[in-house]
């Protein structure tokens, strides 16, 4: 069972992967909708989920299972409020969820009607290592846009922080580049 001291742990553990070295790059809009904000940031994100499914066949009373389709889960992020000149991010987020499908008109806009790139757009999310300068793990995450912005909680108790909101996001799919 080999060696089971402190110091061989000690000895055998390089530090680990720290939870707080990431970045979340791409824009809140696609490029093609006029409301492209792309200096953001992201108080929480997690690694996307992908899952592969199982298709089972019975034969004579035994259950066998085979790799299935692949399916991609929904994204959620936390988005740190900011009210810059440029970087309205609720209300960016909420443009960009208004011209998918209007609140009042239940209409898309013409401007992302078709093709998907009208109003989806690719982010990457990268995770660095403990010194926070060489990349460890990429994902790119294609065809993305959000399927909920969370509500941004109001509260006069409340000193000391900074907003935050939730968003989730929905993508196609995504390629591993680390």
């Amino acid at each position: 069972m080999g060696n089971q001291s402190i110091q061989s742990f000690i000895d055998g553990f390089n530090g680990g992967t720290r939870l707080n070295r990431f970045t979340v790059d791409g824009n809140i809009g696609s490029n093609n909708n006029g409301i492209a904000i792309t200096d953001f940031h992201i108080k929480s994100a997690s690694l996307p989920e992908a899952i592969v499914g199982a298709i089972t066949v019975n034969y004579r009373g035994r259950s066998v299972s085979y790799p299935g389709d692949r399916a991609y889960k929904p994204w959620d992020i936390v988005v740190i409020d900011d009210t810059g000149a440029n970087n309205k991010l609720y209300a960016a987020f909420h443009r960009w969820h208004e011209q998918m499908n209007g609140h009042a008109s239940n209409l898309t806009t013409n401007s992302v009607n078709s093709p998907k790139t009208n109003f989806a757009t690719n982010w990457a999310v990268t995770q660095y290592d403990t010194n926070g300068g060489s990349a460890i793990k990429k994902f790119n995450l294609q065809n993305c846009w959000p399927i909920g912005i969370g509500p941004f909680q109001l509260d006069m108790g409340q000193d000391n922080s900074i907003g935050a909101f939730a968003v989730t996001i929905m993508y196609s799919h995504y390629t591993t580049v680390l």
